[in-house]
């Protein structure tokens, strides 16, 4: 019988396999989607994308997440919360159809007609394993989520760049994302030994919507956050315009996800255990901090000062309007992690409602920058955006440390070692690129970068972080990282 400590080791390991395997397999087949689609295809489906992303705000976290995070949960629990799932796919699948004539017309887009009525499947097909998903997460069974996820990526992957070299165009996107939705869901019924009974027992919805309401209005404002911008470049500044950024998106976000969403997912049901043990739920988030910061604050910075050569080597010279665009984008991956570490602390231990507050704070912020800088084109907006981030730092902050009792400095002293080492990393792979022949090919002047930020920072952590890598050293081998249960 496995203790709590290496059932959580286990599951992280297992989160982070799927995380990578699903960030990088997705990332890859994006690349290759993008060097056959036009921009204006790729800001097309961003728009049908926000369209299906609302209405999924109301499925794809409230009920699962409250699976997880509760204590005593009973058999109809997880009826009720399939057949309430099971009624909102489908309500909310007919309003997708509704909306596609009334989004066609604002974009002028008349292709959206029947491009969101088709995608709009997603929708109910991903309701169909949302109970599984939470239990398999909730027994930290990540292992079965990972088969999961590389089975129903290549799958979808193969469809949809299939049909792009058959000249479906953006209808490849849609098959995608469709086969992608229902191999999952197929996986997770043959790996999940339950099944849903044909009843609904309205008292124990009724005990999953208080955590689930909450959740579900973080989530809107979270859509806000990552859609309301896409949705007003689409609409003021045109699906070219869109396709660029969301370019520098998509690779930002494969980034982060490769980077955290796995670590994430396992510290939530980590942290939902530790409730009531103050102590160790504060070592493990300070673990967390150090070993998420040290790998993905360089991560981040080193994507900034090589965007122009792995856009124009990786995409082609179509993209370069990219370049700029997630030069600025990806130093919000520094925020992005004080952020996520508020976020997964607040929603384990049952405080929802302090995340949305935390989260519609910073949509607030995000609106009123865009609403303020749109006028001034993609790069200022951005700019903006990245500069909002930061200015969210010192509330991400006070929110953790209003769950976890800890003293401040600590926890900001997790972060010190990153931040050093990522500094000296950009001076010297910026000095690096100065002295570069001017006509080096793209693809050289990013690997000589490359090698360079690797290995200044493996000597600049050897030197600063020396602690640190023997802590994470530790905790990797299994032997005893403290904070742990």
């Amino acid at each position: 019988m496995l203790s709590l400590k290496q059932r959580a080791m286990r599951g992280a390991f297992w989160a982070s396999a799927e995380n990578w395997s699903r960030q990088l397999i997705s990332l890859v087949i994006f690349m290759v989607l993008a060097r056959i689609l036009a921009p204006a295809e790729i800001g097309l489906y961003a728009i049908v994308t926000v369209v299906i992303t609302m209405m999924q705000i109301f499925l794809d976290t409230g009920i699962g997440e409250a699976i997880v995070q509760r204590r005593d949960l009973e058999p109809d629990h997880l009826n009720a919360g399939f057949w309430v799932n099971m009624i909102l796919s489908c309500v909310l699948g007919v309003a997708a159809v509704v909306l596609a004539g009334p989004f066609a017309n604002l974009f002028d887009e008349p292709a959206l007609r029947s491009l969101i009525p088709v995608a709009s499947l997603v929708i109910v097909i991903g309701s169909l394993s949302t109970i599984q998903q939470a239990l398999l997460r909730r027994s930290l069974d990540f292992r079965a989520l990972a088969i999961r996820t590389v089975s129903s990526i290549l799958i979808s992957g193969t469809v949809g760049l299939t049909m792009a070299l058959a000249g479906y165009g953006v209808w490849s996107l849609a098959g995608h994302q469709i086969t992608e939705k229902s191999v999952g869901a197929l996986v997770l019924w043959w790996r999940s030994d339950w099944r849903p009974r044909w009843s609904l027992s309205w008292p124990h919805a009724l005990h999953l919507l208080p955590y689930s309401a909450n959740m579900i209005g973080s989530q809107a404002l979270v859509f806000v956050q990552h859609q309301f911008d896409r949705f007003f470049i689409g609409l003021f500044l045109g699906p070219v315009a869109l396709g660029v950024y969301s370019l520098a998106i998509k690779i930002l976000d494969s980034f982060a996800g490769m980077l955290f969403n796995g670590t994430a997912n396992a510290s939530f049901a980590t942290f939902a255990k530790l409730q009531g043990q103050p102590d160790k739920l504060r070592d493990a988030l300070f673990l967390i901090a150090r070993f998420s910061s040290l790998v993905g604050f360089p991560c981040f910075v080193g994507l900034a000062v090589t965007a122009p050569d792995l856009i124009h080597t990786v995409f082609g010279t179509k993209w370069e309007g990219s370049a700029d665009i997630l030069r600025v984008l990806a130093l919000t991956g520094i925020p992005w992690l004080f952020a996520t570490s508020a976020g997964t602390i607040t929603r384990s231990s049952g405080r929802a409602n302090w995340y949305l507050a935390m989260t519609a704070l910073s949509v607030g912020l995000k609106v009123v920058l865009l609403l303020i800088f749109t006028q001034w084109g993609l790069f200022a907006l951005t700019a903006a955006f990245t500069i909002g981030d930061f200015v969210m730092i010192p509330a991400f902050v006070y929110v953790t440390w209003a769950v976890v009792p800890m003293r401040t400095v600590e926890y900001l002293r997790c972060y010190f070692d990153a931040i050093a080492g990522s500094a000296i990393m950009a001076a010297a792979v910026i000095a690096v690129q100065t002295n570069l022949p001017a006509d080096m090919a793209s693809y050289l002047r990013f690997v000589v970068a490359a090698i360079v930020g690797a290995v200044v920072y493996a000597l600049s952590m050897a030197i600063i972080a020396r602690p640190t890598l023997k802590r994470m050293t530790a905790l990797i081998a299994m032997r005893g990282a403290p904070g742990l249960p």
